[in-house]
């Protein structure tokens, strides 16, 4: 037990760590809402977007890395981390729409961006791509709303209720069920940075998708688009997703193998470079 709270200790001073490098900016929306970003490096402006039950936490192996060729930029979307809920019903527009307002409290609205996101992240990013313009290249890792089917082996299981070890092992076991395929990927950093920004969310993400296909949001806009997803990710069905996505000229797809859902933190150095190549081809 000494053993597992001095790793969590640990990890946590991991996470604290890189946050305290990073730059934290509220930005005050346009009903008085706050909206939560982190920034760091110099550069081409690479805006991150976390996915469902997340936080800017998801990008946790990767903030380092791409900040030293980016302007990284990453929200926590309303509802989630250290930012302000916004109505109910959340729908993917509204929070797409907050990700503008905030975003133009950081840059001009005329200012070219890079856009990568994750899961729900991929189809808010792909909407806010659409909605804005000026995004010269979009990255959609593991996203949502490819319309294949599921293959989860377990169902998620509610933390709520639970308390202590209790709730550490259910949230380790929708972590290993749902985000990554490897249990030795699992690591203690991997784990607080999941349970961290699961137990933080004010909003009900799952749905928010539902109506869209992200073919459909990224027929949008003219911007080159990657699609990288990992082999062992239950979110989807990965033989499906070259037709489903519906690949135009300008776009690319990658399937690593061996890899689930979370592939930014799974694969984070084959990521990194994907992400790198893409946005400087």
């Amino acid at each position: 037990m000494r053993d597992d709270a001095a790793d969590a200790e640990a990890a946590g001073g991991v996470i604290d760590r890189i946050d305290a490098g990073l730059e934290k900016i509220f930005v005050r929306l346009p009903d008085g809402r706050s909206m939560c970003w982190r920034a760091a490096g110099e550069g081409p402006s690479l805006v991150l977007v976390h996915g469902g039950a997340g936080s800017w936490l998801h990008w946790i192996a990767n903030v380092e890395a791409l900040s030293q060729d980016f302007r990284v930029i990453i929200p926590d979307l309303p509802g989630f981390g250290d930012s302000d809920p916004g109505p109910e019903p959340a729908t993917l527009t509204a929070l797409a729409v907050d990700m503008m307002e905030g975003l133009h409290g950081l840059i001009s609205r005329r200012q070219p961006i890079n856009l990568a996101g994750f899961s729900l992240g991929g189809a808010v990013a792909a909407r806010f791509a659409a909605m804005r313009g000026e995004v010269s290249r979009v990255c959609l890792i593991g996203t949502a709303g490819t319309g294949t089917a599921r293959r989860e082996d377990a169902p998620l299981r509610s933390w709520r209720n639970a308390e202590g070890a209790e709730r550490q092992l259910v949230l380790r076991r929708n972590m290993l069920a749902h985000m990554l395929h490897r249990e030795e990927s699992a690591d203690r950093v991997g784990f607080e940075a999941y349970s961290r920004a699961v137990q933080a969310m004010t909003i009900r993400s799952r749905g928010l998708v539902k109506g869209w296909l992200v073919r459909d949001l990224v027929a949008m806009n003219d911007s080159p688009c990657f699609y990288l997803w990992g082999d062992a990710d239950v979110t989807c069905t990965p033989t499906a997703l070259p037709a489903a996505v519906a690949l135009r000229q300008q776009d690319r797809l990658t399937i690593l193998p061996g890899i689930g859902h979370w592939a930014q933190f799974e694969a984070a150095a084959a990521v990194n470079h994907h992400i790198r190549e893409w946005l400087n081809s």
